[in-house]
């Protein structure tokens, strides 16, 4: 869900990462070379956080989606900067507006494709790629998060190893 905290919660697991910190003080970490490519801010948005959060950025490399290549998925590109650079994990918030920049629309079946190369290449280099999206808008109150209500076609759930939901409490 829009606001949920999905980018604080990847911002914070990658500096847990990269600096080799417990995250959210119960997850031992292993210290790992960090990309974070932020399709969804600016940069000058994303940094104004970082500060506000105090992000301890110790061996994360940062792509924003105003920088070059920042505002549209190129598997090749990612491939070979993983390569060249030996990140470890890579963090895409968000992969939606990524794969709709390549002209795709999120209510085509062709949605799922990059998402299936991006499982590929995770397993090809030996990595973790970790990626968020955005949900539907609910009809009335969201109580769960269902495989439904990712954006796009269903078969993005075939496309990944994993699916999980954060979404905002129900107003009581």
């Amino acid at each position: 869900d829009k606001g949920s905290g999905k980018t604080t919660f990847l911002d914070r697991m990658a500096e847990a990462l990269g600096c080799k910190r417990m995250f959210m003080g119960e997850l031992k970490t292993k210290k790992s070379k960090v990309f974070v490519w932020q399709a969804d801010e600016s940069k000058n948005n994303a940094l104004d956080k970082f500060k506000l959060m105090d992000l301890q950025k110790e061996n994360i490399d940062f792509l924003f989606n105003d920088d070059e290549g920042g505002s549209e998925l190129d598997i090749d590109k990612l491939r070979d900067l993983i390569k060249a650079e030996s990140f470890d994990v890579v963090f895409i918030d968000s992969v939606t507006g990524l794969i709709m920049g390549n002209g795709i629309s999120i209510k085509d079946s062709e949605f799922c494709i990059p998402l299936y190369e991006l499982n590929e290449l995770a397993g090809e280099l030996n990595i973790i790629i970790i990626c968020t999206a955005h949900l539907r808008k609910p009809e009335g109150v969201r109580n769960e998060v269902s495989v439904n209500d990712v954006i796009g076609s269903i078969t993005q759930s075939g496309a990944v190893s994993d699916i999980w939901g954060i979404m905002l409490p129900a107003k009581q």
